[in-house]
């Protein structure tokens, strides 16, 4: 096994956000792996190169890299935990769940297994499993913010907003500067129908996390909501779907029944608001634009989640 691998595991092993120079030793690593056989590399270069994989999302290489790694070294629970990460976002959750009691067959108090576990079925919307195995995460460990996010992203999307709300401020108050967190209490507060805490929630991430189209779309939601805020909410969903016009598509493809469901509702009753509002106030320009625009996304993505 070579230096650089020896170096990175305990990093990627961690899943640990890397800096630049950590990009760039990946890539160098990667690339002095791939000029060897098959039959030469270690479980830990094909965890690194599944690793690799799986950070630029060529899914399909990573799956087969993690797989090498186990067959290299069965006890490898590292490797059938990440492997399990790319079935969750894939959503081949069968192969997802035999990698994770895999993985905590080899070591049961594997806490990052035990998250990913509780991901799988908030993803499959079996929110009560995923809140029982939450739970139990933060009750060991009262740092571990990820496991209050996700708690607070299942709790909100049963409509627990309160218990959302409490689980959103202990992430937030644990890690104050990201901007993930409080995207995600400002959504609880807009399903709740608190639309003001939801603006200033994410107007606060979009400046930790900058502008973007998920940042964009998020503030165009809860604007659409205020009478004052029409042209603001036409404009950021402008903006959102010029930078990724397939966005709402990709959302529908890929999000879970329970999640796409409540978007689809909360865009109809925009449009329907906005169209009742026309008929009683008189036409207004902005109006208009944004009813055809959530129109016209709608029914793109309708039409492409149902093929």
């Amino acid at each position: 096994m070579s230096e650089n691998v020896d170096r990175l595991l305990p990093l990627l092993l961690e899943n640990r956000e890397l800096n630049q120079k950590g990009v760039q030793l990946l890539q160098k690593t990667h690339q002095q792996i791939g000029k060897k056989s098959d039959e030469d590399r270690s479980a830990d270069e094909w965890f690194n190169m599944g690793y690799y994989a799986q950070q630029v999302q060529q899914y399909d290489d990573a799956l087969a890299h993690y797989a090498q790694a186990v067959l290299k070294n069965p006890e490898f629970e590292a490797a059938y935990k990440f492997r399990a990460m790319v079935c969750i976002d894939t959503q081949e959750f069968d192969d997802a769940e035999y990698d994770l009691n895999k993985a905590l067959e080899l070591d049961p108090a594997y806490t990052d297994a035990l998250f990913e576990r509780a991901r799988l079925y908030h993803e499959m919307d079996q929110d009560d499993k995923a809140i029982a195995e939450l739970i139990a995460l933060v009750e060991k460990d009262q740092t571990f913010s990820d496991a209050y996010a996700l708690l607070g992203s299942t709790y909100e999307k049963s409509g627990k907003y309160k218990l959302a709300t409490e689980a959103f401020d202990k992430a937030i108050a644990l890690e104050p500067d990201n901007g993930h967190y409080f995207t995600q209490r400002g959504l609880a507060h807009y399903f709740a129908d608190q639309f003001e805490p939801a603006r200033i929630d994410l107007e606060k991430a979009q400046k930790i996390t900058g502008s973007n189209h998920i940042t964009q779309f998020n503030l165009a939601l809860v604007m659409s909501q205020m009478d004052d805020h029409i042209k603001d909410a036409f404009r950021n969903f402008e903006k959102a779907f010029k930078k990724a016009p397939d966005m709402l598509n990709h959302f529908y493809e890929q999000s879970g029944n329970v999640e796409r469901k409540r978007l689809d509702s909360r865009l109809q009753s925009i449009v329907k608001q906005n169209e009742e509002k026309e008929q009683k106030e008189g036409s207004q320009f902005y109006r208009l634009q944004l009813i055809q625009l959530l129109e016209r996304k709608l029914i793109e993505a309708r039409s492409k989640a149902t093929r």
